[in-house]
């Protein structure tokens, strides 16, 4: 079992874009001062889930990790890796991104899914025994995660934690969508918690909100960072900002029940008010208990649908992701519905934008969600 995180509150460290100096400094003399270890080398995990600009508030802006490239070669970081696994061609994403000509002649840049990989036996085992990871994750002093500050189809939010999906094998992709994908993603966190310092810097740059991210949706330039070295909290600050409550973002609140013991963080810099906007979100879980959240999931199914069949590329990026293969392209992409699990990774995946999902009986869903939320203010679940 994991160990819980004392009950001090953890900073989070708010700040706008112009005052990134700043906020690397703080960040920077926290980590120095919390780990016991000096940190001087780092692998960096951005989100490249696409070959998407970072102002469109897909991935992580290239001249943010610049910066932070620049900031750790002054202060005492000698070598430097950003290592990353894209929902398709890796290689071709770095190449359209530009990232080994920006970054290659001065750091490492590595395709996770071409490095060998280590197993690890996870801390919580929610839903995985063991984690396979790259292993060269042990050849380095810290990770710092470069999230960007975005929705999820699936998960509701991508922040830091779900960012670590990247560096899971195909097969264990695979198998969280089929299982359980919020389990999984803590599973996942608490096993490289358990082995590394974790250094999380959120890029709100430009954000993205909306019911189909990660990868469509409205761009909001919100001009923000958000960065500490808890990452559970600083999740829950970006959550915070986006105008929610993590009581509705599964793997989050689980996290933190689990891992977590805190009941405030502390706040420096901006304050939540100051930089908050309202995000349109997918979904929201209804807050029930574990139990019953299977069938509420299968009553309540999220389905990819062909919702623009006009703007199908037949790029096939759908028919390669899917876990179980039940995406066809027959003239048109068709859906085998009596296999699809609705791990939403086609939607994910597809650039365009031709896919979609719906949610069945949406309109009692939401009806459902209301009541249960009214519930359980009168007697908590």
């Amino acid at each position: 079992m994991a160990v819980k995180q004392d009950g001090i509150s953890p900073k989070v460290f708010l700040h706008k874009t112009e005052d990134i100096s700043a906020f690397l400094q703080k960040l920077w003399e926290d980590a120095q001062s919390s780990f016991q270890c000096p940190i001087k080398s780092v692998l960096i995990k951005p989100n490249f889930v696409n070959d998407f600009p970072s102002d469109s508030g897909v991935t992580t802006s290239l001249s943010l990790i610049q910066s932070v490239i620049s900031f750790l070669g002054t202060n005492g970081v000698t070598r430097i890796c950003i290592a990353e696994a894209a929902m398709i061609d890796t290689d071709k994403v770095f190449e359209n991104l530009n990232v080994r000509s920006l970054f290659g002649t001065d750091i490492s840049i590595i395709n996770t899914e071409h490095v060998q990989r280590m197993t690890i036996e996870s801390p919580l085992k929610l839903d995985m025994k063991h984690v396979s990871l790259p292993s060269l994750i042990s050849e380095f002093d810290a990770i710092i995660n470069m999230p960007k500050l975005k929705t999820h189809c699936l998960t509701t939010v991508s922040l830091g934690l779900k960012n670590f999906f990247g560096y899971l094998s195909k097969g264990g992709r695979r198998f969280a969508h089929i299982s359980n994908i919020d389990a999984s993603i803590v599973d996942l966190f608490a096993t490289l918690r358990s082995i590394k310092p974790i250094i999380t810097i959120i890029d709100g740059t430009v954000a993205l909100s909306g019911k189909s991210g990660p990868i469509h949706g409205t761009p909001l330039a919100l001009g923000i960072l958000i960065g500490g070295i808890n990452p559970i909290a600083v999740d829950e600050t970006a959550v915070r900002i986006m105008g929610h409550d993590i009581a509705h973002v599964n793997h989050l609140a689980r996290a933190k029940e689990k891992l977590e013991t805190y009941t405030s963080i502390e706040i420096h810099g901006e304050s939540i008010a100051d930089c908050a906007k309202k995000f349109i979100i997918p979904p929201q879980t209804i807050p029930i208990k574990d139990q019953i959240i299977t069938l509420k999931n299968k009553v309540f199914l999220k389905r990819p649908v062909l919702k623009n069949p006009k703007k199908c590329t037949r790029c096939l990026s759908c028919t390669k992701v899917c876990p179980l293969q039940c995406i066809e392209l027959k003239g048109k992409i068709t859906i085998d519905y009596t296999k699809c699990i609705s791990c939403l990774c086609c939607c994910e995946s597809c650039q365009a934008h031709a896919l979609d999902y719906t949610v069945r009986w949406g309109f009692i869903y939401t009806i459902a969600r209301a009541c249960a939320k009214i519930v359980k203010k009168i007697l908590p679940l």
